[in-house]
């Protein structure tokens, strides 16, 4: 199973915690892909090879938005 399939599965399940950030990373840097993982429910999406600067901020931007979702 790949991670859109997964991303998929862990949205549609039901559960209160499948609302978890979901970062893609992979080396597709076509819009295609990264229109496919956005539509999939994934938070983010970052190419390889990664850069160290680039995931953090992609982490930090998925974490905020969780937070003010919970609060």
């Amino acid at each position: 199973m790949y991670g859109v399939e997964a991303t998929r599965r862990i949205r549609a399940c039901g559960r209160a915690d499948a609302d978890l950030g979901i970062i893609a990373m992979s080396a597709g840097a076509y819009q295609e892909d990264i229109e496919r993982a956005l539509k999939a429910g994934m938070d983010s999406y970052i190419t390889k090879p990664v850069e160290y600067d680039r995931l953090i901020r992609s982490i930090r931007k998925v974490l905020r938005r969780h937070r003010k979702e919970t609060i």
